[in-house]
């Protein structure tokens, strides 16, 4: 591989962990948003409906599999987890 080359592939994976971290940050802003709304059980439905109408809106097209992957896996990092709510006294 060129010297060239693999500065360019260095670049790239830079800019893709950058874009990583960036993402990771927005998902627990979007967490903590809807932990803190006054009816956290609708702030859940909204974001999973709005997720789900993505992925179904995707899904007779010819859309990468990553990509649904990542919606998926996207959701499970927005979405609160069981011990969020519990910490919270919601259920």
């Amino acid at each position: 591989m060129s010297d060239k080359i693999a500065k360019q592939i260095a670049y790239l994976v830079h800019r893709l962990q950058r874009a990583e971290g960036e993402l990771l940050a927005t998902q627990l802003a979007a967490r903590a948003l809807i932990l803190e709304h006054d009816d956290v059980p609708a702030a859940i439905d909204a974001v999973n409906r709005q997720i789900e109408g993505a992925i179904a809106a995707g899904l007779p097209k010819e859309i990468d599999e990553a990509f649904l992957d990542g919606l998926e896996r996207g959701k499970r990092r927005i979405l609160p987890s069981k011990r969020d709510l519990a910490s919270r006294g919601l259920s």
